[in-house]
């Protein structure tokens, strides 16, 4: 309890000795902490956690960041190398993929239980790739998520392609819907995984059937009463913005795991589909699948 009154006199009554680089206490601000009456000039990331309620909000708290900081002496440095403020906005995501299996059933379970405890409103798109090995391990692992408190909302491919069998019995015990992968690659394979009650959703992916095949395999999967899930391999924008386009001229895809252009730091096309946190839109693309090299796009500008 005195290790606790002496924090809180140090954070509440004592912000000079606090700020002081003799202070070794390290410590985060709360949004309180970043309103009127606090002058920390060594702000440099910002997390909001919550919505803010307006405008002048806003300005309030990203403005606490805004100050050119000072070094042990308390004189100003200036230059961008160190005055960069980072804001780690709210983007509005209700649901968070993970890749599970191929690891100790524990770690999985640790792994959901800290992003349950993050973002405990979110719900989960569990990815096996086929690495749960057997339909019991899958199903323990669902259980064990939803006694931390998980909610999973989809859960791709949780045994090998071939493995019709066990994603049948995923499928049937599972309080979830379960996806087909890489047990999906044309219009045949959607017909084996329908007969076999395999799956209730199909992920299309161009780069495993092409344009027209993918057609193919959407018009198999809504004759057989199945959902529509749109993803990707490892892609650049280019790729991406084709399927989103086939998604978005198709219609009726439940499930969007377009992300993976958010992985590459260069990245050597330029799109005009637009990402605004969870949400795509291809309303920009006017002509083609609205992707150019960025060569082009700097020779153009110079």
């Amino acid at each position: 309890e005195a290790v606790d009154t002496t924090s809180y006199n140090l954070i509440m009554r004592d912000k000079e000795r606090l700020l002081s680089f003799e202070t070794p206490l390290k410590f985060i601000f709360s949004h309180s902490a970043l309103k009127e009456g606090w002058d920390n000039p060594n702000v440099f990331q910002i997390c909001n956690l919550r919505d803010m309620d307006g405008d002048r909000q806003r300005r309030q708290t990203i403005g606490r960041g805004l100050r050119i900081c000072v070094n042990q002496k308390g004189d100003r440095v200036r230059g961008f190398d160190v005055n960069t403020l980072t804001v780690i906005a709210r983007e509005g995501y209700a649901t968070i993929k993970l890749k599970v299996g191929g690891a100790p059933l524990g770690d999985d379970v640790d792994r959901v239980r800290a992003v349950v405890e993050a973002a405990p409103g979110c719900g989960l798109l569990l990815d096996a790739n086929g690495g749960m090995g057997t339909a019991d391990a899958a199903l323990t692992l669902l259980a064990e998520i939803e006694r931390v408190g998980g909610r999973v909302v989809l859960f791709e491919q949780p045994l090998g392609g071939d493995d019709l069998a066990g994603m049948a019995v995923v499928a049937s015990r599972a309080r979830c819907p379960v996806a087909a992968d890489e047990s999906v690659a044309s219009a045949d394979d959607v017909a084996r995984v329908a007969a076999a009650r395999a799956a209730s959703v199909v992920n299309v992916k161009l780069m495993k059937s092409g344009v027209a095949g993918a057609l193919d395999i959407v018009a198999a999967t809504r004759a057989h009463g199945l959902g529509l899930m749109i993803g990707g391999m490892v892609e650049s924008s280019l790729a991406m913005s084709v399927s989103a386009c086939l998604a978005a001229g198709v219609g009726g895809f439940s499930f969007v795991d377009l992300d993976t252009p958010l992985w590459m730091v260069d990245e050597p096309i330029v799109s005009t589909m637009a990402r605004v946190g969870p949400r795509l839109s291809v309303a920009s693309v006017t002509a083609g699948h609205g992707a150019r090299p960025r060569s082009a796009v700097t020779d153009r500008s110079a």
